[in-house]
This record gives structure tokens, C-alpha cells and sequence, in this order.
């Protein structure tokens, strides 16, 4: 089964099979990892500070994400995230 199991501070912890679940929606591992981190609750600052890389620079992954899976919104996409990969949200 693929699985993403997330712990406590949106830090993934356990992928599996994740080009096979991803299949379809052409996700890079740079936007599944922003993707992971947007359904985490944070900010386009707080991933940006998390990833070293610039605000800008998030929000267009996320533009990116957006288009690709066709979510209307950091919402859309957290729950589209869930059922691709069937995350498993669980506290520390």
C-alpha cells in the first residue's frame, strides 16, 4: 500500500512507492515535499524557511501543484494529498 505517514511537525516520516502513487499527476519530489508541507498547515514563509529557498519560488511550486492535480486552493490540494497518498496524520 502507499502510505505517507506524518508525525507531530509535518515532517514526513515513511514514504512507499511513491513514483507509483504519484503516476499521473507528472509531481516532482521538490512539490510532493511542498505539497507534504502545505497540507502540514504552513505558511508559503514557514516552507520557505524550512527548505531554504524563497518565498517566490514557493508559491510558484505551488501554482505548479495547483495546476496539476486541479485543486482551487491550499484546502483542495491538503485533502487531493491525502487520498493520493494516503496520509496518515499522527501526533508526537
Amino acid at each position: 500500500m502507499n502510505k505517507i505517514i506524518i508525525i507531530g511537525d509535518g515532517v514526513k516520516k515513511e514514504f512507499y512507492n511513491i513514483e507509483e502513487t504519484n503516476e499521473g499527476y507528472n509531481l516532482s519530489k521538490r512539490e510532493i515535499q511542498i505539497l507534504n508541507l502545505v497540507s502540514s498547515g504552513l505558511s508559503n514563509k514557514e516552507i520557505s524557511e524550512k527548505l531554504k529557498i524563497s518565498q517566490s519560488t514557493v508559491k510558484n511550486h505551488i501554482y505548479n501543484i495547483y495546476n496539476k492535480i486541479d485543486a482551487n486552493g491550499r484546502i483542495d490540494a491538503s485533502a487531493k494529498f491525502n487520498k493520493m497518498f494516503h496520509v496518515e496524520h499522527l501526533k508526537k
